[in-house]
C-alpha cells in the first residue's frame, strides 16, 4: 500500500498541478499488522519519502456520523460562526474555511443573479 500511495500522490500532482494531501481510508481492520503512513525507498544513495495519513474506520467513533450534521452556511454563502469552531477543532485550516465560504459566495451570487432574471420575466424561481 505504501507505493501505491506515494504513485496516487505523484499522479494527482502532475495531473492537477497542485499539492496533495494523501489520506489513506482503511474501512475494515483485516489483520493486527500495523498500517504503515510512509513509503521510503534508497536507491544508490538517493532517497525517496512519502508520508500520508491513515484513517481507520474501526477507531472513528460512529455517533459524530450518526449525529446531524451542524449548518454549514448563513443564507449569505458567508460560513456560520459555530461550524468555523467546529471545524477548526477537528483541524480544517483557515484556508480551507475561507476557500468554502468563497466558492459558496460564487454560488449563491450565481443562483441570485438567475433568480432576478426570472424574475424579471414573471417567473416564481426558487419556491
Amino acid at each position: 500500500m505504501p507505493r501505491r500511495m506515494r504513485a496516487y500522490s505523484g499522479f494527482a500532482e502532475e495531473k492537477y498541478k497542485l499539492p496533495t494531501y494523501p489520506v489513506l481510508i482503511n474501512i475494515l481492520k483485516t489483520s493486527e499488522a500495523e498500517i504503515p503512513t510512509r513509503y521510503e525507498s534508497n536507491l544508490a544513495g538517493l532517497e525517496v519519502r512519502q508520508d500520508y495519513r491513515v484513517i481507520n474506520l474501526w477507531e472513528v467513533d460512529v455517533r459524530i456520523a450518526l449525529e446531524q450534521p451542524l449548518k454549514k452556511f448563513n443564507p449569505d454563502g458567508s460560513l456560520k460562526q459555530e461550524y468555523v469552531e467546529y471545524a477548526l477543532s477537528i483541524g480544517i485550516s483557515d484556508e480551507l474555511l475561507a476557500e468554502m465560504e468563497r466558492r459558496k459566495r460564487i454560488d449563491v451570487d450565481s443562483y441570485n443573479q438567475l433568480s432576478a432574471g426570472y424574475a424579471e420575466q414573471g417567473i416564481n424561481f426558487g419556491q
